[in-house]
């Protein structure tokens, strides 16, 4: 998944010197009084860029280097809307004809029945066939029954399924019989027949059951629904000799029948539809749609873990009870862990205060369906959906975007899934900021974001925040949307690009850009970057002690500089404008070159000191790990006889990586190498120049001791 950001910048800046010579005995002292026009105003236009396809468009497009540096302003760019069309109705993932799991090869393989509970449910079944042959059903169980056996209730549950009980044998004492119990319910699903069954039950001579009745189900019962790919498996016994009754399921009986349903349960939804993740947020067994022993992840030690049918590890489900009347009016509370939909691959879902609605007549008091739903729930049918609906939504982000080390999430309401996937709108605002969020190592917020599910389909998703570049001294601004699988961000600059790092103003080329890949749940967020750059600094400049040991996240590369920078403005020995560079790449990723640059060209001629000067190179600095820096080797010349100095000079700045985030700081302009060599009417004058500034009589320029 990636996700891929452009943005562009515009600056206007000019400059004007004028100059004078001095000169006084042996000490040679060369200076220029400088008269400086006022910076003109600095004009930025605030543009939306090109999503990843477009910019791949134009690379190819603008070859020539007048096209490829062309700045930004003349493009009409797409609209947020657009995009968000074009990137989103072509990512779905239909639940319509998805394959069912849990079919009855499924059942047949997972769910053997024992040969007790095979033998007792046959004969259970010859006892039901035999009472309907000799039409032995009666409307109320008395004692007199119990001398011409089998006898049975042929009755309905409260929602309407038939439920027959018999009576197969029964052993008369002075006070009571002990009856043997069979009772069946149909169920609709797939004609499904539940069997119960007891022993030892006592009857009295009154007529009534001495005590509560209840007949446990015969053997787990596999139920699936919902296209056969959620499933519900009933607790069950073949134990029918105790009256204890502990996590299995049974129904309570009285004289005229059915009194009440009592389940226990575990509930599977499909690894088709939902993929189990594990507190951190990570796969349990598997990727989706990849439930084998080829594709299984591996422990923590390395070891393959070990394949087991059902297992919650590789399944969502839950266990559960609940009581009802009869078994079309089934509401049961939850809790679900949490979970990835397929089809949202990298977002995690966590719901509270969740119903199982499994009944036909109502449904949970909170619920709300999507106006979707209306096209196949008719006025008056509602009740008739079954599925999960979640109050409480807790929506986790790609495991990439991480706040404070940990997935960043936001609170949501109303989540519905059932056959056809996953539906509800979730929204939220102040999720992450960039004093916490990260892309990587770059500081990165998310202002707002929202989403809209409807039947598994996403019909929209945006998000809004910043993304701050480590060399820039503001964040970028960005819109972003959202697909099922990957992201997407356009960018917008909101002020003017100054790169604090270098002592400079940038304008970049349309064909710049800044991408974030992500590999192996961890996000890298890089910069390729071509434009210009306008250089102002004094020569011996140096990082504010003020601001020496403070935080990277506390203080900013441009709050380092604040001070220097505000003397530079006053006087400013060194401008260089029109600084040409291609490629600038920054990468966060481990093994890539933190910055390198394919090209940096200057043509024509600038000042230092007031003097003309001209590049011979121009190259980036990587002295150590964590410097970096621009070299120029300098030609300073003095008059028009061929008069001049070479030296070097370089603007430098330190990489700490130390910090929470990448803290890239101005630390010195250094002026190195200076030499002259020149004879003028007999005269020699060669050795080392050093920068003299604010001397009293001669004010700034060069001197040899």
């Amino acid at each position: 998944m990636k996700f891929n950001i452009i943005f562009k910048t515009l600056l206007f800046v000019n400059i004007f010197f004028f100059a004078e010579l001095y000169a006084k005995e042996n000490t040679l002292f060369i200076s220029k009084k400088v008269i400086e026009s006022p910076v003109d105003s600095i004009n930025v236009k605030n543009q939306k860029a090109y999503s990843r396809e477009l910019v791949e468009y134009y690379k190819n497009k603008l070859t020539s280097k007048v096209e490829r540096n062309k700045p930004l302003g003349f493009k009409k760019y797409k609209s947020f809307a657009s995009l968000e069309k074009e990137n989103t109705t072509h990512f779905q993932y239909s639940f319509e004809n998805l394959e069912p799991e849990f079919t009855q090869g499924f059942i047949v393989e997972n769910f053997p029945q024992s040969p007790t509970i095979d033998s007792i449910k046959t004969k259970a079944k010859t006892i039901f066939e035999k009472v309907k042959e000799l039409k032995k059903f009666v409307n109320v169980l008395t004692g007199d029954h119990f001398f011409d056996l089998p006898v049975g209730l042929s009755k309905k549950d409260a929602s309407g399924n038939n439920f027959e009980l018999v009576v197969s044998e029964a052993k008369l004492y002075p006070k009571y019989a002990e009856l043997k119990l069979f009772a069946k319910l149909d169920i609709p699903q797939r004609g499904i027949q539940l069997f119960f069954g007891a022993e030892g039950v006592k009857f009295s001579h009154k007529g009534a059951f001495v005590e509560e009745t209840k007949l446990i189900l015969l053997g787990d019962q596999p139920i699936p629904f919902n296209a056969d790919n959620w499933l519900i498996t009933l607790k069950g016994s073949s134990n029918l000799k105790t009256n204890i009754f502990d996590e299995k399921s049974f129904v309570s009986i009285d004289c005229n029948g059915l009194k009440e349903i009592s389940l226990e349960a575990d509930l599977r939804v499909s690894r088709s539809v939902l993929i189990p993740l594990n507190e951190q947020g990570f796969y349990q067994c598997g990727a989706p749609l990849e439930n084998n022993s080829e594709s299984r992840e591996k422990d923590n030690e390395g070891k393959e873990e070990p394949e087991k049918k059902l297992d919650k590890k590789c399944y969502v489900g839950t266990s559960f009870k609940v009581k009802a009347k009869g078994w079309n009016d089934l509401l049961v509370e939850i809790d679900l862990p949490p979970f990835e939909i397929n089809g949202f691959k990298g977002w995690a879902f966590e719901i509270s205060n969740t119903v199982l609605d499994l009944s036909d007549t109502r449904n949970s008091e909170n619920v709300l369906f999507p106006d979707v739903y209306r096209s196949f729930l008719a006025e008056g049918e509602q009740q008739l959906w079954r599925g999960v609906y979640a109050k409480e939504v807790n929506v986790s982000l790609p495991k990439a975007i991480e706040k404070n080390g940990q997935r960043t999430s936001f609170k949501a309401t109303d989540l519905l899934l059932d056959s056809n996937g996953v539906s509800g709108k979730f929204t939220a605002k102040n999720i992450l900021s960039k004093e916490k969020g990260a892309a990587g190592k770059w500081p990165f917020s998310i202002d707002s974001l929202g989403i809209e599910i409807a039947l598994n389909k996403l019909n929209g998703g945006k998000l809004t925040g910043d993304l701050k570049v480590p060399i820039a001294d503001k964040p970028f601004g960005y819109n972003g949307w959202i697909s099922n699988k990957n992201f997407g961000f356009q960018v917008e600059l909101k002020e003017k690009v100054n790169i604090p790092i270098f002592l400079a103003e940038m304008e970049l080329a349309e064909n710049s850009s800044v991408a974030i890949d992500v590999i192996d749940d961890k996000i890298y967020p890089k910069a390729n970057l071509s434009g210009s750059l306008t250089i102002k600094a004094n020569i011996g400049q140096q990082k504010s002690s003020e601001t020496l040991g403070a935080s990277s996240e506390n203080k900013t590369s441009i709050e380092s500089t604040k001070t220097q920078n505000e003397e530079a403005k006053k006087e400013t020995d060194l401008v260089f404008a029109g600084i040409k560079f291609e490629e600038l790449e920054l990468n966060s990723r481990p093994g890539l070159p933190i910055i390198r640059a394919k090209k940096f060209q200057y043509q024509g001629q600038n000042n230092l000191f007031n003097f003309p000067v001209s590049i011979d190179s121009l190259r980036l600095l990587t002295p150590s790990k964590n410097l970096v820096g621009l070299g120029f080797n300098l030609r300073i010349n003095f008059d028009n006889n061929g008069s001049y100095a070479k030296g070097k000079l370089g603007v430098l700045g330190k990489i700490d990586s130390k910090e929470k985030f990448d803290s890239w700081t101005f630390e010195k302009v250094d002026l190195s190498g200076v030499a002259i060599d020149i004879e003028r009417s007999g005269t020699k004058i060669s050795g080392k120049l050093e920068a003299m500034k604010n001397d009293p009589t001669y004010g700034n320029g060069l001197i040899r001791f």
